[in-house]
């Protein structure tokens, strides 16, 4: 199971099967999409993460990946707000070229 996918089962058990405190405690200390995780953003760009906050685990700052290629363009999903509406509707597999498809690509 993936961290992202795992984290959505506990929120969606707040209060029911999870003490809220402890998974108010919990949000803030997993990453649901780790550093190096290869995601697929709302607008179908492919993007690789490259930072996590604390206060904002589901929204991570991410690097545009074109071509098979990482670019310069990053995107803060928690502060930029052009980047309000985007959301991560998935973790896809490697966009690099030339890499084994891992959903995980270590920076």
């Amino acid at each position: 199971m993936l961290p992202s996918d795992a984290l959505e089962y506990i929120i969606s058990e707040y209060n029911e099967m999870f003490d809220p405190t402890v998974v108010d405690a919990f949000v803030k200390k997993v990453a649901p999409y780790p550093v190096g995780t290869c995601v697929k953003l709302s607008n179908d760009m492919d993007a690789i993460v490259i930072e996590n906050f604390e206060s904002c685990g589901l929204r991570p700052k991410v690097r545009i990946i074109s071509e098979g290629m990482q670019t310069k363009e990053t995107i803060n999903l928690a502060t930029d707000a052009s980047a309000l509406n985007l959301i991560i509707k998935a973790i896809s597999k490697n966009p690099f070229k030339n890499l084994p498809k891992y959903d995980i690509i270590y920076l």
